[in-house]
């Protein structure tokens, strides 16, 4: 079935007889065999312990999340939603829109035409791309997203021009310095983009273009609003995942509480508003701290002198402001 042009498809089963949902469910249970749930579930083990190891190690900082006043004014009102029922499937495509809006002053993802809510926030699309892809070969900038990396049999590279493998992840703005990426630099990837704009509301309103090689875009509430607590995320893509179309737009295997308390941030806060305040904030440090230099995310700085505790990414200093955005008692 071939969705209409300029709306997500997100009830591609819904008018599917038994015989063809179980072939579906087949043909899931295939893809996703016992050997990749159980490499899957090691590979998971084994990157909770690398995060554990970064989280005690001194010398290694995270970007911590920001709730600024306009976003955290709304939490009060979560307890005044409806966590019990289920999301139907016109308030399911109702949410794909919201989401869809509140990003359109940095990105339009009109051409991916199938949305899948990940009630476990970015890494969980992570993990289902990677464990979908993983006979390809991969590749990745260093300094990027480490979560990817726990998978092991990741290429890493130091220039954007290096990404040259049959699937290639980025980060958009750039998790290593907070740093957009040009559109000249983007086209230069000959193959398969997978691109987590976990940070891309963090940057002024600017129309960034999302090169055509672009599998699949993630975006969640973690970075954008602050809200990591509620694990949620989402997966916009221009074709088909089989299972998720099962699980997610079918049978709406998630949690209500995730996705209806994400819904309505992306609902009432005014994105525009939110990256002016973050802005506003990062100027302020950077003034105050003469060794530090302005990127483009309001969540993360940088700077080219050795500072601790830091993580070096290639040649500068990632600097994250989280920590000290949470201290000024805004």
């Amino acid at each position: 079935m071939k969705p209409s042009s300029g709306h997500v498809h997100v009830g591609l089963l819904n008018n599917h007889t038994k015989p063809q949902m179980a072939k579906i469910w087949f043909t899931m249970c295939n893809n996703l065999n016992l050997e990749m749930l159980f490499r899957d579930s090691i590979s998971s083990l084994l990157r909770y312990i690398q995060l554990f190891m970064i989280l005690i190690i001194p010398n290694n900082k995270l970007v911590t999340q920001v709730s600024l006043p306009c976003v955290r004014l709304h939490f009060d009102k979560f307890s005044e939603l409806d966590f019990y029922s289920s999301v139907s499937h016109e308030e399911y495509t109702d949410g794909v829109e919201i989401v869809k809006q509140w990003y359109k002053p940095w990105i339009d993802l009109s051409k991916f035409k199938y949305a899948y809510f990940m009630g476990d926030g970015i890494t969980k699309a992570i993990d289902i791309t990677r464990l979908e892809y993983s006979n390809l070969s991969w590749s990745m900038l260093d300094g990027d997203y480490d979560w990817l990396n726990g998978f092991g049999k990741i290429k890493k590279v130091t220039s954007v021009e290096e990404l040259t493998d049959q699937i290639n992840y980025i980060t958009q703005p750039f998790a290593g310095n907070g740093t957009l990426w040009s559109q000249e630099q983007l086209q230069s990837i000959s193959n398969k983009i997978i691109m987590d704009m976990a940070y891309i509301s963090t940057t002024a309103p600017c129309i960034i273009e999302i090169p055509s090689q672009t599998e699949r875009v993630f975006v969640g509430a973690s970075k954008s609003l602050g809200a990591g607590f509620l694990r949620h995320g989402w997966i916009f893509s221009k074709r088909v995942i089989p299972p998720l179309e099962l699980l997610i737009n079918n049978v709406k295997y998630f949690s209500s509480f995730n996705f209806r308390a994400g819904i309505h941030l992306y609902k009432n806060v005014d994105p525009v508003h939110q990256s002016e305040q973050g802005l506003k904030l990062q100027q302020e440090i950077v003034l105050n701290n003469p060794i530090l230099e302005k990127s483009d995310s309001w969540l993360i700085t940088y700077s080219k002198q050795t500072l601790n505790p830091v993580l070096k990414r290639g040649d500068v200093y990632r600097v994250p402001l989280g920590l000290t955005i949470n201290s000024m008692n805004l």
